[in-house]
Formats: C-alpha cells, sequence, structure tokens
C-alpha cells in the first residue's frame, strides 16, 4: 500500500511541475538620468528560457513616480508582436509574443524590453516589475524570481516639467512656455516611433513646413507628430515666453501660454480679430467642437483650454498673441 501512495504521489508532483517551467530571474538594470526632464532607458532581461519562450504580459511603474517616470518601451527583434501602452497611474503594460520561435530552448538573456525612462525630480527610485503571464513554447507559465532596477535622478529641483500625453496617431500638441536650453529642439521627440512621419508647424503665410530634429520649439507654437504607439514627452520648461506670438490673418496654429488651463476668452482677449478656435481629440482622430468667440453651450468662449495642446485659430486680421 504505502508502494501505491508513493507511486501515487511521484505521478501528481511530476504533473504539477510539468505545468511550469524551471525558475528564471527577470532583472531591471539600474540607469541614471542626468537631471529634470532628461531621458534614460533601462532594459529588462530573462536570465535563462530553458523551454524557450512564447510571449509575456508585464506592469512596471517606478515606485516614486515624482522622481522617475516610464514614457514608452522598445522590443527586441524577436518579438513579432508587441505593445506597450498606459496602465493603472504611472503603470505601463507591455506585451510581446514570438511568433517565430526567435527565442530557442535553453536560450539565456533574454532581453525582453527596453523602457523609456524621464527624470521628474532628483533622488532615485526603483522601476518594479509584476509578471502577469510569461510562457514557455509548449505554454507552460514560467514563475521568475524578479529584480527591480535602481534609478537615480540628478539636477535641481526648480526645473519645470509638463509631459504631454500621445495616443497612436496624430497628435496636436502645443509649447506652452519658454524650454530649458538643451532640451528646447525637436530632439526631445527622437524616441517617438513616428513610422516614418515627420513634425509638422503651420504658418498662416509660409503654409506647412518640416521641422527638422535641431529646429528650435517656439513657445506658444503648436506641432503636429504621429506616433505608433502610446508614449510620455515630458517638456522641461522654465519659464513664461518674453514675446508675443505673432499670428496672420486666416487660419493659424497655437499652444497656449501658461501651465494652467484658463478659458478661451480669458486667453484670446488680446486677439480682437478672432473668430473660431478648434482643438484636436487625438484618442478619437477627429477634431473637437469649434470654439467661437461670444458663442455658448458647445461652442462657448468658457471652455479652457489645455496647456500641452494645438490649436487652430482663425483671425479676420492679424495680431499678437501674448504670455
Amino acid at each position: 500500500m504505502k508502494k501505491l501512495y508513493l507511486a501515487l504521489l511521484i505521478v501528481l508532483l511530476t504533473g504539477f511541475c510539468s505545468a511550469f517551467s524551471s525558475a528564471s530571474t527577470i532583472t531591471i538594470s539600474p540607469a541614471s538620468i542626468s537631471g529634470i526632464g532628461m531621458s534614460s532607458t533601462a532594459t529588462i532581461s530573462l536570465d535563462s528560457a530553458d523551454q524557450g519562450l512564447s510571449g509575456y504580459v508585464f506592469s512596471v511603474y517606478p515606485q516614486s513616480p515624482q522622481i522617475a517616470s516610464i514614457t514608452g518601451a522598445i522590443f527586441p527583434a524577436w518579438a513579432t508582436l508587441s505593445d506597450a501602452s498606459h496602465g493603472e497611474g504611472a503603470a505601463y503594460t507591455i506585451r510581446a509574443l514570438d511568433m517565430n520561435d526567435a527565442v530557442v530552448p535553453g536560450a539565456t538573456n533574454v532581453l525582453l524590453a527596453t523602457l523609456n525612462l524621464n527624470g521628474v525630480s532628483p533622488g532615485s527610485t526603483q522601476i518594479v516589475i509584476e509578471v502577469k503571464q510569461l510562457d514557455d513554447d509548449a505554454g507552460n507559465a514560467i514563475i521568475p524570481q524578479t529584480i527591480p532596477g535602481q534609478i537615480t535622478v540628478g539636477g535641481s529641483s526648480g526645473d519645470q516639467i509638463l509631459n504631454l500625453q500621445l495616443t497612436p496617431g496624430w497628435n496636436f500638441v502645443g509649447i506652452p512656455m519658454v524650454m530649458q536650453p538643451g532640451t528646447d529642439t525637436a530632439e526631445v521627440f527622437r524616441n517617438v516611433p513616428s513610422a516614418g512621419h515627420s513634425v509638422f508647424t503651420y504658418d498662416a503665410q509660409k503654409g506647412w513646413s518640416i521641422v527638422g530634429p535641431k529646429d528650435a520649439l517656439s513657445p506658444m507654437n503648436a506641432y503636429w507628430i504621429f506616433t505608433e504607439q502610446a508614449l510620455t514627452i515630458p517638456l522641461r520648461v522654465q519659464g513664461p515666453a518674453t514675446s508675443p506670438r505673432s499670428l496672420g490673418s486666416g487660419w493659424n496654429i497655437f499652444g497656449p501660454p501658461g501651465m494652467a488651463q484658463k478659458p478661451a476668452s480669458d486667453i484670446l482677449a488680446c486677439l480682437s480679430d478672432w473668430t473660431y478656435v478648434v482643438g484636436f481629440d487625438s484618442a478619437h482622430q477627429q477634431y473637437q467642437q469649434s470654439i467661437i468667440k461670444g458663442g455658448s453651450g458647445q461652442n462657448s468662449d468658457k471652455t479652457p483650454l489645455v496647456p500641452g495642446a494645438g490649436y487652430w485659430i482663425y483671425l479676420s486680421a492679424p495680431g499678437q498673441l501674448t504670455p
């Protein structure tokens, strides 16, 4: 009888163990960010994939989002299908599938993703990972240990940060203030997966123009940006614009000045000849209801304009938009 019990126990244990791959470790590398508004990267890697890897779903987040934030993720070549999206709070949900069996059984030091990081304030925090799903080639769950990444942010605490939240597709963004030197060009968009699309701006006299990575981002100007995935672009700003923005007759684009929402009628009080303002809903890829000078209801000029958003404005005569 004892031999029968022992045999049954061995069968049960063997069946239980076969549902899980052997223990592995996922590590997030440490990273240093030179200052507020500056960026860096941290890698997520799996030390061993004894039975291969079919895919994963992770949630990653900073323990102290007031020190550092995650702004997106880049995936390795083996990830045939991948996605990074905002989760709850400061978390990002990242997913990847290996549909071509590129990660073979026995692979070691497997790169899973590279996180884009942004410095929010000086200090140290950890990037933590929660494993929602991690499977081997046979569909068995891998139950790994996890090691968080230590993130250090240097710099001064006097800078202001405005985070631009980009959604997949076209985004219409505005520059509300003067940006910090060294972060005041379109180079801040370098990590945007643009699928080959350029950054555009518009002038009433010159029409459309392409914005190069070394071109300055002007306060109270607006820009069109395409992204394939959701991510956050931190704008490191140092203060209000010191000169007005000239707008021509007809349609112009602009970004509301300042870091607080205010009614359109207040922001545009300096422009006596404006008629319409139109924003863009990037989540639905369509224009918003127009704001009409003196309008009411859905067209009310008391509608607040959002810092970091871009807008079209129609003027019957040239004017100066003041900070």
